[in-house]
Protein backbone atom coordinates (compact mmCIF):
# COMPACT_ATOMS: atom_id res chain seq x y z
CA UNK A 1 0.00 0.00 0.00
CA UNK A 2 0.58 3.63 0.71
CA UNK A 3 2.88 2.98 3.53
CA UNK A 4 4.87 0.11 1.22
CA UNK A 5 5.51 2.43 -1.55
CA UNK A 6 7.04 5.20 1.29
CA UNK A 7 9.22 2.31 2.53
CA UNK A 8 10.74 1.85 -1.13
CA UNK A 9 11.46 5.52 -2.27
CA UNK A 10 12.56 5.99 1.42
CA UNK A 11 14.89 3.24 0.79
CA UNK A 12 15.65 4.18 -3.12
CA UNK A 13 16.15 7.57 -1.68
CA UNK A 14 18.89 6.53 1.11
CA UNK A 15 21.32 5.13 -1.41
CA UNK A 16 24.74 4.25 -1.03
CA UNK A 17 27.31 1.64 -2.45
CA UNK A 18 26.37 -2.03 -2.01
CA UNK A 19 29.08 -3.86 -0.05
CA UNK A 20 31.31 -6.14 -1.77
CA UNK A 21 34.53 -7.19 -1.42
CA UNK A 22 37.08 -7.36 -4.28
CA UNK A 23 35.85 -11.23 -5.07
CA UNK A 24 32.47 -10.06 -5.59
CA UNK A 25 31.26 -11.28 -2.13
CA UNK A 26 28.58 -9.35 0.26
CA UNK A 27 29.40 -8.95 3.68
CA UNK A 28 29.10 -5.65 6.01
CA UNK A 29 27.92 -4.78 9.26
CA UNK A 30 24.16 -3.93 9.59
CA UNK A 31 23.68 -0.67 8.66
CA UNK A 32 26.88 -0.18 7.06
CA UNK A 33 27.82 -0.41 3.12
CA UNK A 34 31.36 -1.48 2.03
CA UNK A 35 32.28 2.56 2.10
CA UNK A 36 31.38 3.37 5.42
CA UNK A 37 27.95 4.61 4.23
CA UNK A 38 24.52 4.62 6.34
CA UNK A 39 22.53 2.33 4.11
CA UNK A 40 19.67 4.89 4.37
CA UNK A 41 22.17 7.32 2.57
CA UNK A 42 20.85 8.23 -1.25
CA UNK A 43 24.08 7.42 -3.87
CA UNK A 44 23.15 9.97 -7.02
CA UNK A 45 25.15 7.12 -9.00
CA UNK A 46 25.62 9.00 -12.47
CA UNK A 47 24.39 11.51 -14.83
CA UNK A 48 24.77 11.71 -18.51
CA UNK A 49 24.33 14.63 -20.97
CA UNK A 50 27.27 16.53 -20.32
CA UNK A 51 30.56 16.32 -21.54
CA UNK A 52 32.69 17.59 -18.04
CA UNK A 53 31.59 14.78 -16.65
CA UNK A 54 34.77 11.92 -18.47
CA UNK A 55 37.11 14.91 -17.66
CA UNK A 56 36.39 14.95 -13.96
CA UNK A 57 35.97 11.38 -13.56
CA UNK A 58 39.78 10.92 -15.13
CA UNK A 59 41.08 13.88 -12.33
CA UNK A 60 39.04 11.94 -9.88
CA UNK A 61 37.54 14.97 -8.51
CA UNK A 62 33.12 14.72 -9.54
CA UNK A 63 32.22 17.85 -11.15
CA UNK A 64 28.76 19.04 -9.74
CA UNK A 65 25.40 18.00 -10.61
CA UNK A 66 23.29 20.46 -12.28
CA UNK A 67 19.58 21.17 -12.66
CA UNK A 68 18.78 18.74 -16.02
CA UNK A 69 21.09 15.98 -15.04
CA UNK A 70 19.85 12.50 -14.86
CA UNK A 71 20.51 10.36 -12.23
CA UNK A 72 20.10 6.90 -10.52
CA UNK A 73 19.12 6.20 -7.24
CA UNK A 74 20.06 2.75 -6.11
CA UNK A 75 19.09 1.03 -2.45
CA UNK A 76 22.07 -0.42 -0.90
CA UNK A 77 21.15 -3.08 1.11
CA UNK A 78 19.59 -4.54 -2.21
CA UNK A 79 21.35 -3.14 -4.81
CA UNK A 80 17.81 -2.38 -6.47
CA UNK A 81 17.55 0.90 -8.07
CA UNK A 82 14.31 3.54 -7.79
CA UNK A 83 11.95 2.78 -10.68
CA UNK A 84 9.23 4.71 -11.81
CA UNK A 85 6.67 2.33 -13.86
CA UNK A 86 4.40 3.85 -16.65
CA UNK A 87 1.18 3.77 -14.24
CA UNK A 88 3.12 6.08 -11.96
CA UNK A 89 3.52 3.70 -9.62
CA UNK A 90 7.86 3.87 -7.81
CA UNK A 91 9.17 1.07 -5.84
CA UNK A 92 13.29 -0.13 -5.77
CA UNK A 93 12.54 -4.14 -6.60
CA UNK A 94 14.73 -4.30 -9.48
CA UNK A 95 18.55 -3.89 -10.29
CA UNK A 96 17.62 -2.16 -13.61
CA UNK A 97 19.14 0.83 -15.28
CA UNK A 98 17.27 1.67 -18.06
CA UNK A 99 15.02 4.56 -18.52
CA UNK A 100 12.27 3.81 -16.29
CA UNK A 101 15.11 4.09 -13.28
CA UNK A 102 16.64 6.96 -15.00
CA UNK A 103 15.45 9.95 -12.96
CA UNK A 104 15.89 13.86 -13.83
CA UNK A 105 17.02 16.34 -11.25
CA UNK A 106 15.27 19.70 -11.40
CA UNK A 107 16.03 22.46 -9.32
CA UNK A 108 13.11 24.15 -8.37
CA UNK A 109 15.17 28.05 -8.71
CA UNK A 110 16.26 27.04 -12.35
CA UNK A 111 18.95 26.47 -14.32
CA UNK A 112 22.54 25.81 -12.35
CA UNK A 113 24.47 23.58 -9.90
CA UNK A 114 22.42 21.55 -7.03
CA UNK A 115 23.59 22.13 -3.52
CA UNK A 116 22.83 20.61 -0.42
CA UNK A 117 20.04 22.55 0.92
CA UNK A 118 18.14 23.47 -2.53
CA UNK A 119 14.52 22.66 -3.34
CA UNK A 120 14.06 19.82 -6.47
CA UNK A 121 11.96 18.04 -8.14
CA UNK A 122 12.31 14.42 -9.09
CA UNK A 123 10.93 14.08 -12.74
CA UNK A 124 10.51 10.06 -14.11
CA UNK A 125 10.65 9.01 -17.95
CA UNK A 126 6.83 9.59 -17.89
CA UNK A 127 7.52 13.35 -17.44
CA UNK A 128 6.09 13.14 -14.11
CA UNK A 129 7.46 14.12 -10.74
CA UNK A 130 7.66 12.06 -7.19
CA UNK A 131 4.67 12.87 -4.90
CA UNK A 132 4.48 12.92 -1.77
CA UNK A 133 0.39 13.10 -1.19
CA UNK A 134 -1.04 13.93 2.52
CA UNK A 135 -1.42 10.44 3.43
CA UNK A 136 2.50 10.32 2.68
CA UNK A 137 2.15 8.12 -0.10
CA UNK A 138 4.52 8.57 -3.00
CA UNK A 139 3.76 8.37 -6.75
CA UNK A 140 4.48 9.77 -10.20
CA UNK A 141 1.33 9.96 -11.66
CA UNK A 142 0.87 14.06 -11.81
CA UNK A 143 3.46 16.88 -13.82
CA UNK A 144 2.77 19.51 -11.18
CA UNK A 145 5.42 21.81 -9.85
CA UNK A 146 3.85 22.36 -6.58
CA UNK A 147 4.60 21.57 -2.48
CA UNK A 148 3.94 18.00 -2.85
CA UNK A 149 6.44 17.22 -5.61
CA UNK A 150 9.50 19.88 -4.19
CA UNK A 151 11.68 18.04 -1.77
CA UNK A 152 14.95 19.70 -0.41
CA UNK A 153 18.05 17.77 -1.20
CA UNK A 154 20.63 17.24 1.54
CA UNK A 155 24.12 16.40 2.06
CA UNK A 156 24.76 13.45 4.50
CA UNK A 157 28.00 14.81 5.77
CA UNK A 158 28.00 18.79 5.46
CA UNK A 159 27.42 20.92 3.06
CA UNK A 160 28.11 22.12 -0.47
CA UNK A 161 27.85 21.12 -4.67
CA UNK A 162 26.00 17.84 -4.88
CA UNK A 163 27.89 15.53 -7.07
CA UNK A 164 28.24 11.79 -8.20
CA UNK A 165 28.32 9.76 -5.83
CA UNK A 166 26.99 11.84 -2.94
CA UNK A 167 25.44 10.44 -0.11
CA UNK A 168 22.00 12.55 0.29
CA UNK A 169 18.61 12.86 2.50
CA UNK A 170 15.43 14.05 0.77
CA UNK A 171 12.98 16.48 3.14
CA UNK A 172 9.34 15.90 1.76
CA UNK A 173 6.98 18.78 2.45
CA UNK A 174 6.00 17.37 5.28
CA UNK A 175 9.22 18.11 7.47
CA UNK A 176 9.96 14.95 7.32
CA UNK A 177 13.47 13.03 5.23
CA UNK A 178 12.35 9.95 3.13
CA UNK A 179 14.88 7.43 4.43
Amino acid sequence: GALAALAALAAALGLAAACADPAGGAACPAGVSSRGIARDSLLLQTRSGRSDVEGSALEQTPAPLYSGDKVFFMVPSTGKRLTIKEDGKVHAKWNHRGGWQKITLERAAGDGEVRSGDEVYLKGWTGKRLTVNKKKAVHAKWGHKGKWQRLVIELKNGDGPITPGSAVYFRAHTGKRID
